[in-house]
């Protein structure tokens, strides 16, 4: 079988790379899949060594090779008609969306995948990311009829919060690239009750394609709702926004944070996560993959773009934010049964992402599910 692996090797993540392992990941798995006698071919942004020798063994199959453009590599449509299987990294844009849709035009079978919500994480999927995915009409039911064991989910869940593991580094370890301070550390939560709001990078394909509302809209409808009812909010920067990088233009997110801390009842606050969650009268988001950290503390959350969970119990999600921030503010929901779906979801994800932790031998197990046939 011929397989390519589009790797992603991001220098620009946040803390260095130190919790995004896509590449660790994918590279192992097609190490494997080669021993297994399969023909695996890696194209890697900002991976000169791995293209060259991707151009090189391709040889026999395409002319001319690969082509150089703009510093990166694109596979020529004709290999494309070759493969038995694609694996890609988030097709939405430029020339991987272009080889995704030819591939998906001419049968071939393709998978995508992003970093996920756990710590080392990565989300595979036979359709996209977000509402885009296989599964998310049918993921209310999937956790739902899964061999789900509470006492053990609820030890993982404890497991993660006594140890202050998440997606990215909280507390002490929560660091800019560079080794700085994020903007907001040191500064203590309110002692006014208060709505929670975790940041996301304003031009995100998650705000930009799969919501109506942007983060600053919403961030201002949520501030003028929470002065109704005598709220404060407390704003966690994007780690990028939180070190002032200017990647995805976020930096001037910083000066509205600012501007809103300076007519008070704002608060940005670098603190950990969880512990923001759990001090919360709920959380609301535009559609921030920090929902997992709420099925992890058990809190409320309200959803205003659509993201993987908004079609569960497990959070309360509406285009109309005004009427959503009454409806989770009125607690107008059945708590009992949003903490089981989302400690199923919980029990779902450790067992189907493919984890760093994971043998390989586990990860290719875990990716053959989405495939009709085993590698």
């Amino acid at each position: 079988m011929k397989i390519l692996i589009d790797l992603i090797r991001n220098p620009h993540e946040c803390h260095g790379g130190s919790t995004d392992h896509r590449y660790t990941v994918w590279k192992r798995i097609g190490d494997e899949l080669i021993k297994r006698g399969h023909d695996v071919f890696y194209h890697a942004v900002n991976t000169k060594a791995v293209n060259k020798e991707t151009t090189k063994r391709l040889a026999p199959y395409i002319n001319p090779g690969p082509r150089a453009k703009r510093g990166r590599h694109v596979i020529p449509k004709v290999f494309a008609k070759t493969m038995d299987l694609f694996i890609a990294f988030s097709p939405y844009g430029g020339a991987r969306k272009t080889l995704y849709d030819y591939c998906n035009r001419k049968k071939v079978v393709t998978l995508c995948y992003e970093h996920s919500w756990l710590r080392n994480s990565v989300l595979v999927d036979p359709c996209g990311v977000f509402s885009d995915s296989k599964y998310y009409d049918s993921i209310n039911e999937i956790v739902q009829n899964q061999d789900f064991d509470r006492t053990a989910t609820e030890n993982y869940r404890k497991e993660l919060i006594d140890n202050n593991i998440t997606k990215r580094p909280q507390g002490d370890y929560a660091q800019g690239r560079k080794g700085k301070p994020l903007y907001g550390s040191g500064v203590p939560l309110p002692e006014e009750k208060f709505i929670f709001f975790p940041g996301q990078v304003e031009k995100d394909l998650s705000i930009v394609r799969f919501s109506n509302e942007t983060l600053l809209g919403m961030i201002e409808k949520t501030l003028q709702f929470a002065k109704k009812k005598k709220l404060h909010i407390v704003f966690k920067p994007h780690p990028w926004a939180a070190e002032g990088s200017s990647v995805h233009g976020v930096r001037h997110i910083r000066s509205y944070c600012r501007a809103r801390e300076k007519e008070g009842g704002f608060h940005t606050v670098n603190a950990p996560i969880y512990e923001i969650m759990k001090k919360a009268e709920y959380t609301v988001s535009v559609n921030c993959g920090s929902v997992m950290d709420n099925f992890i503390t058990q809190t409320p959350v309200f959803c205003g773009g659509k993201m993987y969970f908004t079609n569960t119990d497990a959070i309360m999600y509406s285009t109309n934010i005004e009427q959503g921030l009454e409806k989770i503010h009125n607690k107008d929901y059945d708590i009992d049964l949003m903490k089981t779906r989302q400690l199923q979801i919980l029990s779902w994800a450790k067992k189907n992402l493919l984890l760093l932790s994971n043998t390989v031998e586990e990860n290719i197990n875990r990716l053959s599910r989405h495939l009709d046939f085993n590698l």
